[in-house]
């Protein structure tokens, strides 16, 4: 459900299409059009907002991590912890296998994958700001 509060109170705007999985994070896109959300079942949701039905667009998958028990590997789902839009659109997650993954989204794609940490990545930040010759990653 998204609300207003853009005059101090707490209106009702409009709901998002329901979907099972737990949103642990959220990111406005910087069109204003779509509203980005790590999920606990090893997916990344976008949501056209302007739709009256909160329409979802785009699922973006990552890869589901395997635990080895004493008789055979389970599959268990990656939670996305977190996730940003950076202003050019580019769409930065942070997961629980400890991978930083930037995505497109023209087509959401995956660029780029990096394992940063053996732990999850709970949260992270980065300079939003456009500075010529300077990209995103050093």
């Amino acid at each position: 459900m998204l609300v207003d509060v853009s005059e101090g109170a707490f209106a009702y705007s409009r709901f998002l299409e329901r979907q099972t999985s737990r949103i642990l994070s959220l990111s406005y896109h910087p069109n204003g059009q779509y509203l980005v959300g790590g999920c606990g079942d090893s997916t990344i949701r976008v949501w056209e907002v302007d739709h009256p039905h909160g329409r979802l667009v785009a699922q973006m998958k990552v890869e589901r991590t395997e635990r080895k028990g004493k008789k055979r590997i389970r599959k268990m789902d990656t939670v996305v912890w977190a996730v940003k839009v950076a202003k050019d659109g580019t769409v930065i997650s942070g997961d629980s296998t400890g991978s930083l993954k930037v995505w497109e989204s023209r087509f959401w794609s995956l660029k780029q994958s990096f394992q940063v940490h053996q732990a999850d990545i709970l949260c992270f930040a980065f300079d939003n700001v456009q500075r010529p010759h300077q990209s995103l990653f050093r």
